[in-house]
């Protein structure tokens, strides 16, 4: 029994506190790429999914990080910066697409919505309109149309 014990207890530190266990994202990247119409756009409100998306992705040349200028960046504690490829949630509409997939999640993959995701989907779903909703390995996938 305490050898069974101690044996359980060294599994639970072979990781470092902070690391996740790593889950498939490529069944959320083959998904959206064949779904994706050209014209479409991919957005990300989590960034741990984007560059992976990114290296694996042969369809996915038309993305956007969006996000919540009023939710603090949790690495510095500061308001996101508007950058060519990051941009507030409100400008979203205004893009030249019909349709917006939404790849949403948090760091651990596991379901859950962070804030910003939170956010995001929200203003998603009070002005768009919401077409499908999936969940692969802990990653959301929601599509939107205008």
């Amino acid at each position: 029994s305490t050898l069974s014990s101690s044996s359980a207890a060294s599994d639970v530190y072979k990781r470092q506190v902070g690391v996740y266990i790593k889950k498939p994202i490529k069944p959320a990247i083959r998904f959206v790429e064949e779904n994706i119409k050209p014209g479409d756009i991919v957005g990300f409100s989590n960034r741990s999914s984007i560059p992976t998306f990114c290296l694996f992705a042969d369809n996915v040349v038309n993305y956007y990080e969006f996000y919540d200028p009023l939710i603090l960046n949790t690495d510095w504690n500061r308001p996101l910066k508007e950058k060519p490829r990051s941009m507030p949630m409100q400008k979203a509409p205004s893009l030249d697409a019909k349709r917006i997939w939404l790849v949403a999640s948090n760091w651990r993959h596991d379901g859950g919505l962070d804030e910003q995701s939170k956010s995001v989907k929200k203003y998603f779903d009070e002005n768009m309109f919401q077409k499908l909703a999936k969940n692969l390995n802990g990653i959301w996938i929601y599509l939107y149309e205008k």
